[in-house]
């Protein structure tokens, strides 16, 4: 920017551009003008304005460009690695985007010589506001869906349109935590599983999704269903073209990956000692190691945690098998405290019901699937076999699970 950097930048699909206090004063800006903004979070933020003479990302050049000044340090602490601003709009409605989350790559592309030549549908769009917005469903519920490269989540459902289908009654979600965290602060939700997540031709099975439970702020729109994020984009190549109101989804080898949610029962910020424990989910294996918020994470499985980065760890908590082990020490209060291990959230605590056997004949995403199932017979202590069509991934599984079931003598 204007001839100085190089800057970190997040890239938002509908964001305007911002720059962070810092970023401003290395350029000599000053801003100008106080109004207050609202994101994610139920809070308001201080925001300013400031203009850019020149904007270069890779080989393209954008002059005379508003930005914002925004103080996004909490966001820093949640995402963990520090940034100097955002840009998103201002940058796809000029270009043709592809974004290939595999390889982290970001393409630009001038629309006027730009010719799709792969193998997808495109996706027709709209725009709400500055953000894209497709038609889509959850398990059968129709409605509108923002596009979110900002948002770590795969799928946030908006506050009244849970509330017209009562969600929180149908699906019984048993965890709530903080699920993200943006501009005014954290977002709270309750966390669940949609069987189904359709998007033009696209279906997704076994979603994570989240019902944050603010009372203001971006997730109360009445108007919309939910915000689509990256949880659900980095499965493929996403191509952009904001001019013609299309996208491309192109599947990349993350597309059947099983779609994870935190294992450990506590979410975790980077903080100036260590990792910060800010929430603990109740009964969850942290709150059982005796984990609380403020505690600070300084060693992990024996390694300092100056030598994780936030990412790492947070990826760690998410993909290690149920029933892992992990080794915590921590401050509390000043003192040092070596804790005995945490145990990661055990879906397999019902093997008992579900062999090992049945593992082999199905898919990974399959198999969990159906373990979620039978533990949801276990706790409801029911012994009738859920025959629901609709509860398996596929018809093959389901076949596979009422042989099972049958055979067990669950009718």
């Amino acid at each position: 920017m204007n001839g100085q950097g190089p800057f970190t930048l997040l890239v938002d699909t509908g964001g305007a551009n911002v720059l962070v206090p810092a970023a401003m004063q290395k350029l000599g800006l000053a801003g100008s003008g106080a109004i207050r903004g609202r994101g994610a979070g139920e809070e308001t933020s201080a925001i300013s304005m400031t203009r850019v003479d020149s904007l270069t990302i890779g080989g393209m050049t954008m002059g005379d460009q508003t930005f914002y000044g925004v103080d996004l340090s909490d966001v820093e602490r949640a995402g963990g690695f520090p940034f100097d601003g955002l840009v998103g709009y201002e940058v796809f409605k000029r270009f043709v985007v592809e974004i290939d989350y595999a390889h982290g790559r970001l393409t630009l592309m001038r629309p006027e010589i730009f010719r799709y030549t792969g193998n997808a549908e495109p996706i027709a769009f709209t725009f709400n506001g500055q953000i894209p917005q497709v038609q889509g469903s959850i398990d059968g519920f129709e409605g509108s869906f923002t596009l979110d490269t900002g948002s770590r989540s795969s799928l946030d459902i908006m506050g009244p349109f849970a509330e017209r289908h009562d969600f929180i009654g149908r699906y019984q979600p048993k965890i709530e935590t903080i699920t993200g965290w943006g501009l005014g602060g954290p977002v709270h939700s309750k966390v669940t599983r949609a069987r189904s997540l359709k998007l033009g031709h696209i279906e997704l099975n076994d979603v994570v999704m989240e019902l944050p439970q603010q009372t203001a702020g971006y997730f109360t729109d009445r108007y919309r269903a939910g915000n689509i994020g990256g949880g659900v984009m980095k499965r493929f190549t996403v191509i952009f073209d904001y001019q013609n109101k299309l996208m491309w989804l192109e599947p990349n080898g993350w597309h059947d990956e099983p779609d994870r949610f935190d294992r450990s029962g506590m979410w975790i910020n980077l903080g100036e000692a260590g990792f910060e424990v800010i929430d603990v989910v109740v009964g969850g294996p942290a709150a059982r190691a005796g984990l609380q918020p403020g505690d600070v994470l300084v060693a992990i499985n024996g390694r300092s945690a100056g030598a994780w980065t936030l990412y790492e760890l947070r990826q760690s908590l998410r993909q290690a098998e149920p029933g892992t082990r992990i080794a915590l020490t921590y401050r509390r209060s000043g003192q040092q405290i070596t804790q005995s291990p945490i145990e990661s959230h055990r879906r397999n605590n019902y093997n008992a019901g579900l062999p090992a056997s049945l593992r082999k004949l199905l898919k990974r995403s399959e198999y969990d699937a159906l373990l979620s199932r039978y533990i949801e017979i276990v706790n409801t202590r029911t012994n009738r076999c859920l025959h629901d069509r609709r509860s398996c991934i596929n018809k093959r599984a389901s076949a596979i699970y009422d042989r099972y079931c049958a055979a067990k003598g669950m009718v």
